[in-house]
Parts: structure tokens; sequence; C-alpha cells
């Protein structure tokens, strides 16, 4: 075996330093796209597969036309049932499956592409009704500063 990456656990879960510790460490979404453009403290970049577009925190400017993979947590993931005013780091689908864990829910969401992303939700109040419910169309998305670009 190879060390891929040593920090606190906190570290490596929040900021993996290539895919397979993305992976390795908890859940994770991962979307494959190119990089559209670098703006300042951001990279913009477009998912064929969810024809999407993401914008990310990334320090370092990146190539255009770059391949990468855009690393988002579940817990990062916001589930509406009406679409942000925000068109970025959206993408829509069906919930699939749901999770009932006590303290949290996990939905899988299936987009129209038939890729499947994971959405966690923290119960923060007595449940009497079933919130979301399979089958039903939902609107997922985050903020730049939640995902993280994987160029490796």
């Amino acid at each position: 075996g190879r060390i891929l990456q040593v920090g606190s656990p906190a570290a490596v879960y929040e900021y993996p330093s290539n895919r397979f510790v993305a992976e390795f460490i908890g859940a994770v979404n991962i979307f494959e796209g190119r990089v559209v453009e670098s703006l300042g403290d951001n990279v913009l970049v477009h998912c064929d597969d969810n024809a999407c577009e993401l914008l990310i925190h990334h320090a370092h400017p990146l190539e255009s036309g770059a391949a990468v993979a855009v690393a988002v947590r579940p817990e990062k993931i916001t589930v509406s049932e009406t679409a942000p005013s925000e068109s970025r780091n959206l993408v829509r689908g069906v919930v699939a499956e749901i999770g009932y864990l006590g303290g949290v829910s996990i939905y899988h969401v299936r987009l129209a592409s038939g890729r499947i992303v994971k959405a966690q939700l923290t119960n923060l109040a007595r449940l009497t009704t079933t919130p979301l419910a399979w089958g039903q169309e939902v609107y997922l998305s985050w903020q730049p500063s939640s995902g993280l670009v994987l160029t490796s």
C-alpha cells in the first residue's frame, strides 16, 4: 500500500487530496466535468452527464478544458421541492430511495441521466409526516464552498 494523505480526520474528510481518498473516507458524490473557466477563487465546471454547471471554490487557476471531478458530501446538499433561484450547483431528480436513520435521513435521488446522488438531511424536529416521498421530484443544490475540485 501507499500513504496518500496524512492529516487529522476532519482535514482528510473535508479536504481529500485526491479522488481515491475522497471515496475511501465517507460517502461522497462525484461529478465528472471539464473546466469552463477560472473565476477568481472559484472554478466553473460543466458536467455533460448531468447537463449542469458547477461553481466551486478553488483557489488555484485551472486550464480551460481540463478534466476534473467535483466531490460533494451528502450532508452538504440541500434538498428542496421548488427550484432555487441559483442555476449553478443545481440538479433535479426523483427520490428513488429513503433511508430513515433516526437522527438523519438519506435520500437517493435519480437524475435524468440515471445517476444516483445521495443527500443527507438532519432530522431536527419530530416527524409527524414524511417530508419527502418516493417518486417525488426534488432539486439538489449546494454552496460553492461545499464542493471540492479534484484534479487527480
